[in-house]
């Protein structure tokens, strides 16, 4: 019962929204896959067969809200010189090898606490400001929690200070520059 209530509760809460968005999507993949099935020297059934299957793939695994699942305009134009010299089979076989990587990728992830981050911040007026670090969340409808905040003195637009580390869990946040 309670599993029931969960399905019911994160599959259909938002039906009508989720149908109107899938029709969206769906208009705006058909030209988008004909297109880059061109440049990529397919067959533009191919690359409808292939929006297709990545689409359900993505819908019942976990899609997030602000994520995109098609073909790019620049996996389109890297995949014509392949399929030109060595046919669609060797197609096929990069997009597994490339899915095989992208797995790789998310059970081993480069980042975390021993990796850090860098950014630069140009343009600014001299004087006392404010960084703050927000977590993507990945989950939707929830929103982007703040990880910290940080002053920054910004001395003749040079600014020094650093935010090295922050952390949210269990109802505190831990920030250290």
């Amino acid at each position: 019962m309670n599993s029931f209530s969960t399905i019911r509760r994160e599959w259909f809460s938002n039906l009508r929204g989720d149908i109107l968005s899938g029709m969206v999507v769906a208009l705006a993949l058909i030209p988008e896959a004909i297109g880059f099935s061109v440049i990529a020297g397919v067959d533009p059934k191919v690359g409808l067969y292939a929006s297709v299957v990545i689409a359900c793939v993505i819908a019942f695994t976990g899609g997030r809200t602000a994520m995109i699942s098609a073909a790019t305009a620049a996996t389109a134009v890297l995949m014509g010189g392949l399929v030109r010299e060595y046919g669609i089979q060797y197609l096929f076989a990069a997009t597994i090898l490339m899915g095989v990587f992208q797995i790789l990728a998310a059970l081993f992830p480069a980042s975390g606490p021993g990796h850090g981050f860098s950014a630069v911040l140009s343009g600014l007026s001299g004087g006392p400001h404010t960084v703050c670090a927000y977590a993507i969340n990945q989950f939707s409808g929830d929103a982007n929690p703040l990880l910290g905040c940080r002053a920054v003195a910004v001395v003749d637009a040079d600014p020094f200070g650093s935010l090295d580390l922050a952390l949210g869990g269990g109802g505190a946040v831990e920030v250290h520059g």
